[in-house]
């Protein structure tokens, strides 16, 4: 036989078994075919001796086959001790392989449940009769009960009741086939208090069981707590500070531009001439009202950068315009210092927002008009750099003490050597600065002692050349022309809460030829709408009651009123959606800031006369 029978790494013949009953087999054969053929003694002697001499092949075969009947029984004993033997081998080699596998099973049985048991993770059989099966000692650890307690307490009666309801539904989402990812829920300690778990687990029917790990992640919970409480805190905060920076830019403001505006009327000798002493006490009024102003914009304007509130309306600009107009603005202060101005002609533009690059570019040529002593020089210049434009602002003055070139750029730092010598808050150029890096550019200076310093700055190189951008007329070469938008009968309506301010708007206007009424409430000027609409409205946005933009909206939905012309007057800082509200529905935006007053009376001399809105226009001072 040439099968073999595997038996795990053994490999065992047959035993031989079937050869020695063939064996036996014809030995009986042989036997019996030999009894049938041989002389039988019982008929005596002769009758023997006579049928051996008559037929000797007869005897001879019965010899024959009693001899392989007797040597085929043999073979079948042997043939069985042989196959014994083998089988008594085979269960020797059996028996070894059943007890290593004995052993290996012992061992990895051993090993899982050092694994169930030195895990920290709470492992556990649970069944569905609603007790657990099974329980690791972390759950001994977690929740404080011993295992054997822990057995028999049906599962249910630990979780908390408000998680009841949800623990019902997973786990009938788990009988059903679906395996639990990540589900959590409290349980009940010993002390009485409860833990967060969270849960992984799978369902095996057919044995009713199911099994699951799970995790303390109370402190996880804590910290999530936490920190959602921190977030919440954070934007609350952020919020507050909106807030504030909203309500300041409001509230400061607005008495300070009443001060330096009543100061600007009393000044004017058409209510009276000053006695010198008088006119000086109130130029320093008005001078101070200026400092302090332009101090409460700076700290709003880096409050505002610091909380990421700034908004910026990225441009094409022309470098070489707004040399022009920043120069044209402070001309005035280098010409009492007698100081030279020179600007290089360029042809580059910027991306940049106006506002912000000209305030950039005015705080670098105040400080250089500031440090620079009289009849010295102050140059301004543009040069391509790659993808960018520097800005340089090159003055003659004292220059920065060396180690200092980056303090000063720290907000309310100032330099030994200015000491108090000269105004200034310090944070003129600190605001420079986070304007220029929120626009995607870099500053720098450069500065020898006694040989003056160089401020540059980088922005990026604008899309459009500067022949495609929309010129602006010069300031300086225009006449001032009269105001013809309000008839000689109409009048200027002003709505404004703040009762200095009312009172300035009124004289000042007056005083610019206009016929102009005042009143304090949105309810007040509907009432003067409908007794006489205005030719021209001035409108604050902080009213007590409906604001100005509900009033705004209402004129722009009224058929009557709808196209009078409305100069935003405010302090308020606008959100972009107040922003593209005031776009399409006011004629120009005017804040106040430094000279508001001037560049309203500049807002109505552009005032068309008849009222197509072309787009708001908003102006700072």
């Amino acid at each position: 036989m040439s099968d073999v029978v595997g038996t795990g790494s053994l490999e065992v013949r047959p035993s031989g078994t079937a050869l020695s009953l063939s064996l036996l087999v014809v030995a009986i054969v042989a036997v019996y075919v030999a009894n049938l053929w041989r002389p039988s003694f019982s008929d005596g002697a002769a009758n023997f001796q006579h049928a051996l001499s008559s037929n000797p092949f007869a005897f001879a075969g019965t010899f024959v086959l009693t001899s392989i009947g007797l040597a085929c029984a043999l073979g079948a004993v042997f043939v069985l001790l042989r196959a014994q033997s083998r089988l008594a081998t085979a269960n020797l080699d059996l028996n070894h392989e059943l007890k290593l596998l004995v052993q290996e099973s012992t061992s990895s049985r051993e090993e899982l449940d050092r694994y169930f048991t030195l895990s920290v993770d709470m492992l556990c059989i649970l069944g569905f009769d609603g007790y657990f099966k099974r329980l690791n000692p972390a759950w001994e650890k977690t929740l404080g009960y011993s295992i054997e307690e822990l057995l028999r307490i049906p599962r249910m009666d630990l979780v908390h009741p408000e998680d009841r309801a949800a623990t019902i539904n997973e786990i009938r989402s788990l009988r059903a086939g679906r395996n639990t990812v990540w589900f959590e829920n409290r349980y009940r300690r010993k002390d009485g208090t409860y833990v967060w778990l969270s849960w992984s687990a799978t369902a095996v029917p057919d044995k009713q069981q199911m099994y699951a790990v799970a995790r303390d992640v109370t402190a996880l919970k804590s910290t999530e707590a936490a920190l959602r409480s921190a977030k919440e805190e954070a934007e609350r905060s952020s919020k507050f500070k909106d807030q504030f920076l909203s309500t300041m830019s409001h509230e400061l403001r607005t008495p300070l531009n009443a001060v330096v505006g009543f100061s600007e009327l009393l000044m004017d000798d058409k209510h009276g001439p000053l006695t010198e002493r008088q006119h000086r006490y109130v130029k320093h009024i008005r001078t101070g009202g200026f400092h302090l102003l332009k101090l409460i914009n700076d700290i709003l304007d880096l409050s505002k950068i610091e909380a990421g509130r700034l908004q910026l309306s990225t441009l094409t600009l022309d470098v070489s315009e707004c040399f022009r107009d920043v120069v044209e603005s402070l001309c005035p202060l280098a010409e009492n210092k007698k100081l030279t101005i020179r600007r290089g002609e360029t042809d580059l533009t910027v991306t940049a927002d106006e506002t912000r690059f000209k305030q950039a570019l005015m705080n670098l040529l105040g400080n250089a008009i500031k440090f620079t002593p009289e009849n010295g020089l102050i140059q301004i210049d543009a040069h391509a750099q790659g993808d960018f434009v520097r800005i340089d602002v090159r003055d003659s003055g004292p220059g920065i003490p060396p180690g200092e070139e980056q303090r000063i750029f720290e907000a309310f730092y100032r330099t030994q050597q200015w000491g108090n010598t000269v105004e200034g808050s310090g944070l003129g150029l600190a605001i420079t600065r986070r304007l220029v890096e929120l626009q995607g550019g870099q500053i720098s200076v450069e500065t020898r002692p006694n040989e003056g310093c160089c401020f540059s700055f980088t922005l990026p190189k604008g899309l459009i050349s500067p022949s495609v951008v929309q010129p602006r007329p010069s300031s300086s070469n225009q006449t001032t022309p009269p105001i013809t938008t309000v008839k000689s009968d109409g009048y200027v309506l002003i709505v404004e809460d703040d009762g200095a301010t009312r009172e300035f708007l009124r004289d000042f206007l007056t005083k610019q030829g206009l016929n102009a009424r005042a009143v304090a409430t949105v309810p007040e000027a509907r009432r003067a709408l409908s007794l006489m609409p205005p030719d021209l409205i001035v409108l604050d946005l902080i009213l007590p009651g409906e604001s100005g933009m509900q009033m705004l909206k209402e004129i722009r939905n009224d058929d009557r009123d709808r196209d009078i012309p409305v100069l935003i007057l405010t302090s308020k800082d606008l959100t972009p959606s107040e922003q593209n509200f005031l776009r399409q529905n006011a004629n120009s935006v005017v804040r106040k800031d430094g000279s508001w007053h001037e560049t309203l009376v500049d807002q109505m001399r552009r005032l068309p006369q008849s009222r197509p809105l072309s787009g708001l226009m908003i102006t700072e001072s």
